[in-house]
């Protein structure tokens, strides 16, 4: 006679490769999980194109006649709260337990079929295997315990008990220590020290290690982040591949050499410092003389003379501001020329009319760049 626990697994894991309709060139949610539990108004579809994780857990629980181990619900949260209201809440895995995802653990929700010191093992619905945020289907899944984005939990109460990792729950392991099997054997990760190389290995598509989610976090430091849609994971993906093939051309490197999967060089310059950026050119203020500027003249740019002479000293002008260029502005021009004699028209003592050369002098001295 089989447990609860194993009816429940047995029917989780019997959806896996079960999609949600395609329409239009991309999944729409609109699933049989959705048509049996109902249309949400506001959503497309006719009402059933909601995300549908929470309700494929509901309809495991009911599929399994085990409906009220479960919430009945389609939002994370709510079931996170209902599992909280019943003192069946844990951050710690357990067989069976309803896993819950992302800021409060209302972004997305599974079954964990089993666990081991650093992994889950998950059936999940409205999800992928590729790391996008558009999910398409039930799904098996290796996720890390330890990430931030696994965020807890939720106990049923299985007449046979639960295993868990939770020492609260340690009187309620099932007795004579019999649990299902998981459907696969966990692999075995090998230690890492968390900063080395740790081999071409570490990032195969599809397989999880925790390297893969230092990459993505040197990626998303180096500027790469607009890769990703959920942030870095343990699992390498699409995501993390393009990421690195972009840094690895940014480096230069073309061919073999920017193929998107990290060797020791990519690795060693990703953990390095992120390189500051060079700082943008400062744009010059400074501006060229009309040629119609000149002794007896009247022109906009004259003001703009006046402005400069006054700001670099060469005051006062009575009568400036304004467009004429006369006799106040013309003996400004000549104390101007005293000072930078090497401006002055050859031959002339006394000079009164701005040159191109002397007007660009004259706005670095009064202070533009």
């Amino acid at each position: 006679m089989s447990t609860q626990v194993q009816d429940i697994l047995s029917t989780a894991k019997a959806e896996v490769g079960n999609h949600e309709e395609y329409s239009g060139g991309h999944w729409v949610n609109d699933s049989k999980y959705t048509r049996w539990y109902g249309k949400i108004p506001g959503y497309a579809q006719d009402g059933y194109g909601y995300p549908w994780c929470a309700v494929y857990v509901t309809w495991v629980a009911h599929k399994a006649g085990h409906a009220g181990l479960y919430p009945k619900t389609a939002g994370c949260a709510t079931a996170v709260n209902w599992f909280k209201n019943k003192g069946r809440f844990s951050f710690y895995p357990a067989i069976g337990a309803q896993v819950f995802f992302g800021k409060n653990g209302g972004v997305h929700t599974g079954i964990v079929y089993d666990y081991d010191d650093d992994y889950i093992y998950t059936y999940e619905g409205n999800t992928n295997a590729n790391g996008s945020a558009e999910g398409d289907g039930v799904y098996a899944k290796k996720r890390a315990r330890r990430d931030a984005y696994t965020y807890g939990y939720g106990y049923p109460e299985f007449a046979e008990g639960i295993k868990s990792a939770d020492p609260a729950f340690k009187d309620e392991a099932p007795k004579g220590g019999s649990t299902p099997a998981p459907s696969t054997p966990a692999p075995s990760t090998p230690s890492w020290d968390g900063t080395s190389f740790p081999g071409a290995s570490a990032f195969k598509l599809g397989q999880s290690h925790p390297a893969v989610t230092v990459l993505g976090q040197r990626l998303v430091a180096h500027g790469f982040g607009r890769f990703y849609k959920e942030g870095p994971g343990p699992r390498f993906s699409e995501a993390d591949k393009d990421a690195t093939q972009a840094f690895q051309k940014a480096q230069g490197w073309t061919g073999g050499d920017a193929d998107g999967y990290p060797g020791a060089e990519t690795w060693k310059r990703l953990l390095a410092a992120p390189k500051a950026a060079a700082p943008a050119p400062v744009k010059s203020t400074i501006v060229a003389l009309s040629s119609a500027v000149k002794p007896g003249a009247k022109h906009a740019q004259v003001k703009e003379l006046q402005q400069l002479l006054l700001k670099a000293g060469y005051g006062p002008i009575p009568g400036a501001l304004s467009t004429y260029y006369g006799p106040e502005t013309q003996r400004a021009v000549a104390r101007f020329h005293n000072k930078n004699p090497r401006l002055k028209s050859a031959g002339k003592s006394y000079d009164p009319a701005i040159g191109k050369q002397g007007f660009v002098e004259l706005q670095k001295e009064a202070g533009r760049k």
